[in-house]
């Protein structure tokens, strides 16, 4: 594995893996280079701002983020990016109140978010589902355009289960 230590982990929307050292046990992850480098005027070090797929955003030394290139080659990382932010909408979702008057737009706001957030990703995705078109990735995404659909036409319940019945679908993908 390399791990960079010039470059600080690539340009805002580069999908990166990382070692994250401040979980109990050092494990890698996915995230989103969220933007440019944060210096620390003490030790020089630029940390760089990575959005994980939970929506948390963390500061990553550069020197634990490996090549991005690499990264982008690994069909697992777009599908952990994928399942990271359908969990994150699922729950979003499990939460919104369909009597709130706004309910239909704060969903589609919920969704426009997930977008962003597998934006770095979509090329990924879809070269994934052209590889096996009726697979379970391409349920998934079916299932979350359906959801979009009902959210655009003002059914806040069937956009919920939309979301639900993708984020199931995922779960048995990434099983």
């Amino acid at each position: 594995m390399a791990f960079m230590s010039d470059t600080p982990g690539g340009s805002a929307g580069t999908v990166v893996t990382y070692l994250d050292t401040s979980a109990p046990e050092a494990e890698f992850r996915h995230g989103v280079v969220a933007g440019d480098g944060v210096s620390d005027p003490d030790t020089e070090t630029v940390w760089v701002p990575i959005v994980r797929p939970d929506s948390e955003l963390t500061l990553v030394d550069p020197a634990l983020i490996m090549n991005p290139d690499q990264h982008q080659e690994d069909p697992s990382g777009a599908i952990e990016v994928l399942a990271g932010a359908l969990a994150v909408l699922a729950l979003d979702l499990h939460e919104l109140d369909e009597t709130d008057p706004l309910a239909s737009r704060i969903g589609q706001n919920l969704l426009a978010r997930f977008v962003r957030a597998i934006r770095p990703v979509e090329d990924m995705l879809g070269m994934l589902v052209d590889a096996e078109p009726s697979g379970g990735l391409a349920v998934v995404l079916s299932c979350i355009g359906s959801a979009a659909a009902e959210f655009e036409d003002g059914h806040v319940n069937g956009g919920k289960m939309g979301v639900l019945v993708a984020n199931a679908a995922m779960a048995e993908l990434i099983g």
